[in-house]
C-alpha cells in the first residue's frame, strides 16, 4: 500500500517536472514580426514591431531565408535592409532583446524595401548637401 502510494507520488512529481521544463523552453522561444528600421553599431538588427523597437542579435548560426512561393532561398545578411518586413524565430534574452535563429521574408517585401531605399536616396543626398551649406554658413 505504502509502496504504490510512493510510486504514484513519484510519477506525478516527474510529470510535473517534465511539464514545467517543457513550458520554460517553450516560453524562451519567441516569434517576432516587424519591419527592419536599421542596424546598431554592434551589428544588432533593430526591428519595429506593433508594440516597440526590439534588438535582434545575429550570429553565425542565424539562417536568413527569402520565401519565394513554397521555396526558401538562402540569402546573405546584407539583404536585411531598412523597410523590410521580417519574421524572426528567436530565443528571448529580455523583453526587447532576442537572439535570432531564423529570419524569413518574402520576395515582394524585399522589392518594397528596395523601392523605399531608392526613394530615400535623393532625400538623403539633399540632407547632406544642406548640412554642408549650414556648416559653411555658421563659420
Amino acid at each position: 500500500m505504502e509502496r504504490s502510494r510512493t510510486r504514484r507520488i513519484a510519477i506525478v512529481v516527474s510529470i510535473l517536472v517534465a511539464v514545467l521544463g517543457m513550458s520554460i523552453v517553450t516560453f524562451a522561444a519567441a516569434h517576432v514580426r516587424g519591419v527592419v528600421t536599421g542596424r546598431a553599431a554592434d551589428g544588432r538588427l533593430i526591428v519595429r514591431t506593433d508594440d516597440a523597437f526590439v534588438a535582434i542579435v545575429l550570429n553565425a548560426n542565424t539562417r536568413v531565408r527569402q520565401m519565394s512561393g513554397m521555396r526558401q532561398i538562402k540569402v546573405d545578411v546584407a539583404s536585411l535592409i531598412p523597410g523590410l518586413r521580417v519574421d524572426v524565430e528567436a530565443t528571448s534574452q529580455s523583453a526587447t532583446h532576442f537572439l535570432a535563429d531564423r529570419i524569413t521574408f518574402t520576395r515582394n517585401d524585399l522589392k518594397i524595401a528596395r523601392n523605399i531605399q531608392a526613394g530615400l536616396m535623393p532625400t538623403n543626398e539633399a540632407v547632406v548637401s544642406t548640412r554642408a551649406l549650414v556648416d559653411t554658413n555658421q563659420q
